[in-house]
């Protein structure tokens, strides 16, 4: 209700404007589908108190710091930059569920920071049971640029994450993960110090993409059994793909036309050791 006490349906407040509704002697407020934001504080305030169905955020401003986006069944957000700049995090709870069917779609932001400590533009990087499984998250149409300590994304134990026609343009790599299920890249362009770490996370596919980096293009841990595929892809770097701690059933698979470009002696490393020479051949 407005000051008048008359109900009303358009509203605008702490930098969050859109459509509202509330339930008969409730001080809940609930937010509809559709409405933008010209702050985190409106952006956060979006996110906590969206209900069941699927939201679409839109900024009008950049944005300067960070949010959290949690996970809740039957909730769903488009969460949509119109191409203005994001300078801090976003961090997803997963909220422990393991076999969620909500989505997040983070599109069309310019992630942007001057600052060179780790940092993390979008992640799921804590090892609290309570958060973890960030799940059915694509990041499309963004771009990132940072200094070399700065990683666009960083995922802990999550599933079905995919990165689509985005940009990293400076900073310390696209993704490093832990243990997830289900990562896709697919048309991603990378120019950073380092290029993806897969880790011990399984299931997971490179689909025309290009990476230019200093260190490593695509790097695994083949402690685990699963096959890595990497198709229609360019990757220039110093060691374009290396499976590192070879000790299980792990795969490369190259489908397609692949350019692996190194002025080092081998353009992909398997080996029992670390990712430094000298290298350990695997066995068995």
């Amino acid at each position: 209700k407005d000051n008048n006490g008359e109900d009303v349906t358009n509203f605008e407040f702490g930098g969050l404007a859109g459509r509202a509704s509330s339930a008969e002697g409730s001080n809940q407020l609930f937010i509809d589908n559709n409405f933008v934001v010209s702050n985190v504080e409106g952006l956060q305030v979006a996110l906590d108190y969206a209900k069941e169905g699927t939201h679409t955020i839109m900024f009008t401003n950049d944005m300067v710091g960070n949010v959290t986006i949690e996970q809740i069944e039957g909730r769903n957000f488009i969460i949509n930059g119109n191409d203005k700049k994001y300078d801090g995090t976003i961090s997803i709870d997963g909220n422990s569920r393991s076999n969620g069917a909500e989505t997040v779609l983070i599109m069309n932001i310019n992630f942007e920071t001057s600052s060179d400590v780790d940092m993390n533009f979008i992640e799921q990087n804590s090892t609290d049971g309570e958060v973890r499984y960030a799940h059915n998250v694509t990041i499309e149409n963004c771009t990132f640029k940072g200094g070399e300590n700065v990683v666009a994304a960083k995922f802990r134990q999550c599933y079905n994450i995919s990165f689509i026609k985005s940009k990293v343009l400076a900073g310390h790599s696209l993704a490093q993960l832990y243990g997830c299920t289900g990562v896709a890249v697919e048309d991603v362009e990378v120019n950073a110090v380092r290029g993806i770490s897969f880790g011990t996370s399984i299931n997971n596919i490179i689909k025309g993409s290009t990476f230019n980096v200093d260190t490593y293009g695509v790097r695994a841990d083949g402690t685990v059994k699963t096959t890595l595929k990497i198709d229609n892809t360019s990757i220039k770097g110093m060691k374009p793909v290396i499976v590192r701690n070879l000790s299980g059933n792990y795969g490369v698979e190259f489908t397609g036309s692949n350019t692996l470009e190194t002025n080092e002696p081998y353009q992909v490393v398997l080996t029992n050791g670390d990712d430094e020479e000298p290298y350990s051949a695997p066995s068995g």
